[in-house]
């Protein structure tokens, strides 16, 4: 989606919710975060844009989640720990969290 799609269109709601879903999809979290916020000035009331947001931001959490208890499991590094309860804390995951610690 270059130039000549921004010119023929690439710049419709629709347009910015399946190049979102495509970036979530093949895990391109920031790239799909920025497609997002571009939406949402272009059409603030967009709750579909909204909600996509919430989903890449769930799944970079769940992937740094992953990395950090792949540290945690393997090295026994503090800052994961401390990385990783955080995270845990801020994703509402209080389960893992007092589970962790």
């Amino acid at each position: 989606m270059g130039f000549f799609s921004d010119l023929l269109g690439g710049r419709s709601l629709e347009a910015f919710i399946e190049r979102a879903r495509r970036q979530l999809a093949s895990g391109e979290f920031d790239e799909g975060l920025a497609t997002v916020a571009k939406g949402l000035e272009k059409f603030p009331e967009a709750i579909v844009l909204r909600d996509i947001g919430q989903s890449i931001r769930r799944a970079k959490a769940r992937a740094g989640m992953s990395t950090l208890l792949g540290r945690v499991e393997s090295e026994s590094d503090p800052e994961a720990f401390e990385q990783l309860i955080a995270l845990y804390r801020e994703t509402g995951m209080v389960a893992q969290m007092v589970r962790l610690t």
